[in-house]
């Protein structure tokens, strides 16, 4: 809209309002409005009811095929999602989820404001680290996997991150290329 300003630097518009009106009370073909009375029951429906002279009041229905949006939006329907993952590891380290988080403000007392979390699928046990700064990911990574390759007699398998940080660490780098 366009509106040229006064000399005291208003912009004046006259508007004049309008009442709302619901699609359903607005409509010209009574087909319709019945349509919507009767919970949007389909217009061959109401065409029987009509012939069979179960209900009184109703016109006559010419277009017993069409549907409405309400109707169409009501029939659509979402697949459920799987009960079990498709594919789920069977040995400790054979799949870890690594996420690098922060910075964390305010930062802890030692002064660290990242943290990376390690999850092995297997166990779904859990580790944190905690890191003044992202690019020690990658030597904690290091220590992780010599802590871990001591306790368990199992050798790291693939390592699945977002890649928001630890992309920089190479030894990383080169797990995501072996998968």
């Amino acid at each position: 809209m366009r509106v040229r300003r006064t000399l005291n630097r208003l912009y004046r518009i006259e508007l004049n309002p309008t009442m709302p009106v619901c699609f359903q009370a607005s409509t010209s073909e009574q087909a319709w409005l019945w349509h919507g009375h009767l919970g949007h029951v389909n217009f061959h429906s109401i065409k029987q009811m009509v012939n069979k002279e179960m209900m009184g009041g109703v016109p006559h229905i010419d277009h017993p095929d069409e549907v409405c949006h309400a109707c169409l939006v009501g029939k659509q329907t979402q697949g459920s999602f799987p009960r079990v993952a498709q594919w789920r590891v069977e040995k400790p380290l054979e799949l870890l989820h690594v996420d690098l988080c922060g910075p964390i403000n305010p930062p802890t007392a030692a002064g660290n404001k990242y943290f990376m979390l390690i999850v092995d699928d297997s166990t779904t046990w859990m580790t944190v680290y905690t890191l003044k700064s992202k690019d020690q990911a990658c030597e904690v990574f290091v220590r992780y996997k010599a802590e871990v390759g001591n306790s368990v007699s199992c050798q790291i398998k693939t390592v699945r991150s977002y890649r928001g940080g630890v992309s920089s660490c190479p030894m990383l780098l080169e797990m995501y290329v072996s998968l």
